[in-house]
């Protein structure tokens, strides 16, 4: 799986490389627009998990939407998720080849992802 984000992108990798002692971090305070993406080979998902480094930070977005790679176009769930410091979000499977999370809502708060799982 390989991650990208709209900030700080040389580090998104962090946060999906299986290792609980290193995180992704925005490096400024979320802002709706801003984005963490992953792809990876095509399969069926159902759902995207992310944790934070810093749990009594606040470092998730309060509200997000998901985004996923279908036949090479991005297309948005209709759904959008409140974020925690342990986000969840779920939809009906559908063969995919990437993830987009996006920021609904501003926090004055960096963005940090320690874990990212794709269901």
């Amino acid at each position: 799986m390989t991650a990208t984000a709209s900030l700080n992108p040389a580090n998104a990798g962090k946060a999906v490389d299986g290792n609980d002692g290193t995180y992704w971090q925005a490096d400024r305070s979320m802002a709706i627009g801003q984005t963490f993406t992953v792809t990876f080979p095509a399969k069926s998902v159902k759902g995207v998990t992310f944790t934070v480094p810093f749990p009594s930070y606040a470092w998730w977005p309060p509200k997000y939407t998901v985004e996923l790679q279908v036949n090479g176009a991005w297309v948005k769930q209709p759904t959008t998720y409140a974020g925690a410091a342990t986000s969840v979000a779920t939809w009906t499977a559908v063969t995919a080849t990437g993830v987009r999370i996006t920021v609904a809502a501003p926090n004055g708060n960096w963005w940090g992802i320690n874990t990212l799982t794709v269901q």
